[in-house]
């Protein structure tokens, strides 16, 4: 009937459903973004949002590959879907190396590729992941168009599984990393401000014993009762 031929076209290529759902995780995240960079005044979050919305544009011109021909799909829309991919791609890799992971890969300053505090023992373990995670997330921004191998889309989902699993590595790693610096800075303060105290109190005695010594007659004199005073008994008599 015409529901069964409605629930046929909903998964059918044609069918504008896949795009939307795709879309869907980008669009909370890039929402989610631009709240927390309103709220916190936090730069870095706007950025982040642009990330998320450049998979809009990706996601829509490789839907047109089932909407249009073959040959409008050769010549106009899947050049437009290579650049919007890999603006996409090189995007989120640069994000993940250089803002999520804070590896020096993108630090013309810096030779070094990684940073000197690493909680992992072995270099290779943070290389092996800066070179898997750009060919997964290349193979992830093919799944947008179905321009893989028939029967590879369930790699390479389980593919892009394992490279959020060891994206959360370094994530964590980085978040513990960043509550060190911040427990060494608070000890740093501590401790610059108990050496200002006690030069504070150091200068303090100096100052007092430098009064002591020097400006005691004075203040004595100060403090005679003018009846003590040799002109005072004269006028008495």
């Amino acid at each position: 009937g015409d529901d069964g031929a409605e629930l046929v076209y909903a998964c059918d290529d044609k069918s504008w459903v896949f795009p939307v759902l795709l879309a869907l995780p980008f669009f909370w995240r890039f929402v989610q973004c631009l709240k927390i960079a309103a709220s916190k005044k936090l730069l870095r979050q706007f950025f982040n949002a642009i990330k998320y919305f450049t998979a809009f544009p990706m996601i829509y011109f490789g839907a047109m590959k089932h909407h249009v021909s073959i040959d409008e799909w050769e010549a106009t829309y899947r050049p437009l879907w290579i650049a919007c991919a890999v603006l996409n791609t090189a995007y989120s890799y640069y994000w993940d190396i250089a803002q999520d992971w804070e590896l020096n890969a993108f630090n013309c300053s810096n030779a070094a590729l990684l940073r000197q505090d690493l909680l992992y023992p072995s270099k290779n373990f943070y290389y092996f992941a800066m070179v898997s995670n750009l060919f997964l997330r290349v193979g992830w921004a093919l799944k947008y168009t179905g321009e893989v191998v028939t029967g590879s889309m369930l790699t390479i989902c389980l593919l892009e599984v394992c490279r959020r699993f060891q994206w959360i590595f370094f994530r964590i790693e980085r978040t513990s990393i960043g509550l060190l610096r911040e427990t060494r800075a608070v000890r740093r303060t501590a401790s610059f401000v108990a050496m200002s105290d006690a030069s504070i109190t150091d200068i303090t005695n100096e100052i007092g014993d430098a009064y002591g010594e020097d400006g005691g007659s004075d203040d004595d004199e100060h403090q005679r009762p003018p009846s003590q005073s040799p002109m005072g008994q004269g006028s008495l008599v």
